[in-house]
């Protein structure tokens, strides 16, 4: 079996996704929102209601367990979001709309996340914290010892 890089595997999942989208907003009568790709890095997907964009993370579609399921889950998930409207966040009219449309309805789902590029940790072990973004450590001191954190960079 031929082995594919990120990029390829990005690319596949953006046309599927793409494709099921626009096949589904028809099928709903969504009129006016688009697809689009975002970078986040702790969510699968995003309803913006001012800007009517549905976005699904460039991690989540390149990760070796995005798989057609999975998109086709977040993709619901999300529509079920525009169906019901912005004043419904996940209570039950929003899950109610996500199982009549085909979602399993769960808020949480599993992605494989990037490694993080940073970690802060206490020098006296009470705590240690994961970072995307360089975190300012200025002022910031340990909750339990109120020793001042150490900032290591991963890669």
């Amino acid at each position: 079996m031929k082995s594919t890089t990120y990029d390829e595997r990005l690319k596949a999942n953006w046309t599927w996704s793409h494709k099921y989208f626009m096949r589904k907003t028809k099928e709903f009568k969504i009129v006016g929102w688009t697809l689009a790709l975002d970078h986040a890095k702790k969510r699968l997907g995003q309803t913006d209601y001012n800007k009517k964009i549905v976005s699904l993370s460039k991690h989540f579609l390149r990760g070796p367990s995005c798989d057609e399921k999975n998109m086709r889950n977040t993709i619901l998930h999300e529509l079920a979001h525009v169906l019901v409207g912005s004043q419904n966040g996940h209570n039950p009219t929003w899950k109610n709309m996500a199982l009549k449309i085909g979602c399993d309805a769960k808020v949480t789902a599993c992605m494989d996340l990037p490694d993080a590029k940073y970690v802060m940790t206490c020098p006296k072990k009470c705590f240690e914290q994961t970072y995307f973004r360089r975190p300012k450590i200025e002022n910031k001191l340990c909750l339990k010892c109120k020793s001042p954190p150490i900032l290591k960079q991963l890669r």
